[in-house]
């Protein structure tokens, strides 16, 4: 009678596990999120993708500035100096006008990034913490993250023709990962990308990267497996003809590294912030280039000023994110600089030890940008 029981358990569960799964799978909603297998009378019951509570969040004074760009409403957020580059940052359900997203857009500012965030739900209600999930996927038919490219080419042109913009990157979270990782694959204008915590799942081509992409996931995300990271991996390294990258950082759940620092739990602090060191330092994966046999990091202001500046790293390595921000920071001063991978330089003061055959390269690279010598003083360039 015992093992009657089981098998006729088992026989229901079986029967609600394809149920469950010929429902998502007709309504097509592979693409959005994961749902939780329990089952209810009315249907399944979909799984709250945001262990944090969203609903409180403190207040945040934003830095930017509210703009209006044909039919979007958009916020803007521009660095202190006057700079050719660019960032779309893509917001997640909750929309453009929420404090974690607008914190995002004046972070990746400060860094030297014209930043903006579109209203890609053109004026429609953004999804809120007080709604029912079991209503999601009806709200996710009328906001697909796969339907963004008309938005995006509207806001590439302003970029490009009002604020001067050459290059542009491109971040996206959650919601916005989705969209970041469907224009990966389809605009070729975006230089870079970084797509947190939100993949394509219903494309043949969804591996066919155009430009290097970066994507983040939270261990503990429960709407994005490891098994589907690994197979992504696995399809990346099949198919893929640019650069690229996948990190998952240790016991962080959906939504992590969006967050303000006081909404951090002190043990998750510690992985937001590399996350965000990370996300920053793809973005600037445009500005590496090879001269002859040396890597270098080269950032240039928008117009010519014929002054250059070599910048020579410590010991840990020319990618190093004091070093690039270091370079950065020159820059705002008029200066074009390269930061050469070298030899692994035992003395800080490395330049004792700069090989002839380094600093000839990145002198004949740098010659033609300079209206005149470049004389050795102490070690630095002039």
């Amino acid at each position: 009678i015992t093992s009657q029981k089981v098998i006729h358990t088992l026989e229901n569960l079986f029967i609600i596990c394809i149920w469950t799964y010929e429902k998502v799978r007709k309504e097509n909603l592979f693409h959005t999120m994961m749902f939780d297998a329990t089952t209810i009378k009315s249907g399944f019951q979909m799984a709250n993708p945001f262990l944090y509570n969203t609903g409180e969040r403190s207040h945040y004074g934003c830095l930017g500035h509210e703009v209006q760009i044909e039919y979007l409403k958009a916020y803007v957020c521009r660095p202190s100096f006057s700079m050719d580059k660019a960032v779309i940052v893509v917001h997640d359900v909750f929309g453009w006008r929420f404090p974690d997203i607008r914190y995002i857009v004046d972070l990746i500012a400060s860094h030297g990034y014209i930043t903006i965030c579109p209203d890609f739900f053109k004026g429609t209600e953004p999804w809120k913490s007080t709604d029912h999930w079991p209503d999601f996927p009806d709200w996710m038919k009328n906001h697909d993250p796969l339907k963004v490219d008309k938005e995006a080419d509207v806001v590439l042109k302003y970029l490009k023709e009002q604020c001067g913009a050459k290059k542009i990157g491109i971040v996206g979270f959650s919601w916005g990962g989705m969209a970041v990782h469907h224009l990966m694959l389809k605009n070729p204008q975006l230089t870079a990308g970084v797509s947190l915590y939100g993949i394509v799942r219903d494309s043949e081509e969804r591996y066919s990267l155009l430009k290097p992409t970066f994507f983040i996931f939270g261990e503990k995300d429960h709407t994005i497996s490891l098994d589907q990271i690994f197979l992504l991996e696995d399809k990346l390294k099949e198919y893929c003809k640019v650069p690229y990258k996948i990190k998952v950082y240790p016991g962080q759940v959906h939504g992590f590294a969006q967050l303000k620092p006081e909404d951090m739990k002190p043990e998750d602090k510690p992985y937001i912030e590399e996350a965000r060191r990370d996300m920053i330092d793809w973005i600037k994966i445009e500005q590496e280039l090879q001269v002859e046999h040396i890597n270098v990091y080269i950032c240039k202001p928008p117009a010519s000023t014929g002054k250059s500046v070599i910048v020579i790293h410590d010991m840990f390595g020319w990618q190093h994110p004091n070093t690039r921000y270091m370079a950065d920071m020159l820059t705002t001063n008029g200066y074009t600089e390269a930061d050469a991978v070298l030899n692994y330089l035992r003395e800080q003061r490395g330049a004792k030890k700069l090989g002839s055959l380094e600093m000839t390269s990145l002198l004949h690279y740098l010659t033609p940008l300079m209206t005149s010598n470049i004389p050795f003083t102490h070690g630095r360039i002039n």
